[in-house]
């Protein structure tokens, strides 16, 4: 198991990051948001617009389904996303 298929949405993304070897200001910089709110994305104080999880997926290399945990995969399965958000 991969660190970040543990914890929370904010956690799993802020392991990714981390994994990825990306700094809090280069993922910001990538979605064009400030340093500040990605570091309250990832500590869980801000929420995560649903419509910029995609982009940080893609940014910090993992899936939706990934990012979610695998014991949320059975919902993916059922949601036809388009399909470039489908091959994240």
């Amino acid at each position: 198991m991969d660190d970040y298929e543990a914890g929370t949405l904010g956690e799993r993304l802020r392991n990714a990051r981390k994994q990825e070897g990306k700094t809090i200001a280069q993922l910001a910089r990538q979605l064009g948001l400030a340093p500040s709110q990605v570091s309250k994305m990832e500590t869980g104080k801000q929420k995560i617009p649903a419509e910029l999880l995609p982009a940080w997926c893609e940014a910090v290399g993992i899936t939706l389904a990934e990012v979610y945990g695998a014991e949320n995969l059975h919902h993916f399965a059922q949601i036809p996303f388009p399909p470039l958000i489908a091959r994240l």
